[in-house]
């Protein structure tokens, strides 16, 4: 079943066509979005949170047009964590997190009761408890996108998307960091759609694999099943073995086609 979907979707700049897609992303799976550069990867996930405006074609969330839908109620539905994203220096970590109740909140509104509980459950899942009193400008990168992830997930949306989350971090964040993106995932059912440059974190994590290439989904499917080493070649011009080891695929780098 599709939590969302892409029907005949085209986004243009200027002249050129920067995306020709049409799409249906799971519910309560993880979705990994790869490709080469300026394939259109990230291009593909701002359309879903309707950030970027369609030249054609429409995008649905659980079945509600987003182009009808009022930005307070897009945000009850979606979270989109840009790379890059933005976050102020000088708050403390818990209040970056309550940032995510903001759309349940109304501007004579005070901080709820409910709203505390889960700004207290978001803390403990990312395990940033211990940090709440913390300034963000003290924190490593690993802990800022913990931080970023427990203010998405406290807002509560059936769908998280993330723009190359593990960009910048070192090799062992990383991990941690999409460890933490599958405990959610199978702990509380949020279905994750993100985008990532490494294969191999994207096989293994993924549920479920979009492949782009010049701006069109070159192939959708089951990591296990779609990767092969005609893929690899014919989208990221790679020589590669593909093999599996403690249960796990791994694509191993041999040579490139250039």
């Amino acid at each position: 079943m599709a939590i969302a979907s892409l029907q005949d979707i085209t986004i243009q700049r200027g002249n050129i066509v920067t995306l020709q897609a049409s799409l249906d992303i799971p519910e309560g799976k993880i979705t990994g979005i790869i490709g080469p550069n300026g394939s259109g990867k990230s291009t593909l996930l701002h359309s879903i949170s309707s950030l970027l405006k369609l030249s054609s074609g429409k995008v649905e969330v659980k079945g509600h047009d987003v182009k009808k839908l009022k930005r307070n109620e897009l945000a009850k539905q979606v979270t989109l964590l840009k790379q890059s994203e933005p976050i102020p220096m000088d708050f403390i970590v818990q209040d970056i997190v309550q940032f995510g109740r903001l759309p349940y909140q109304n501007n004579w509104q005070r901080e709820r009761d409910e709203d505390s509980r889960l700004v207290a459950w978001a803390m403990e899942e990312c395990r940033i408890s211990h940090l709440a009193d913390r300034q963000v400008e003290t924190l490593s990168g690993g802990e800022r996108q913990r931080v970023l992830i427990a203010m998405a997930i406290v807002q509560q949306t059936d769908i998280l998307l993330l723009d190359e989350p593990t960009t910048y971090l070192d090799v062992a964040h990383q991990l941690d960091l999409l460890h933490l993106l599958q405990k959610l995932n199978r702990e509380i059912g949020i279905s994750i759609v993100l985008v990532l440059h490494d294969l191999n974190q994207a096989i293994q994590f993924s549920d479920f694999l979009v492949v782009m290439q010049k701006g069109a989904i070159y192939q959708t499917g089951i990591p296990g099943e779609i990767m092969t080493s005609e893929l690899l070649k014919d989208v990221f011009q790679l020589q590669a073995a593909i093999t599996n080891q403690a249960d796990k695929l791994w694509i191993n780098p041999i040579g490139v086609y250039l």
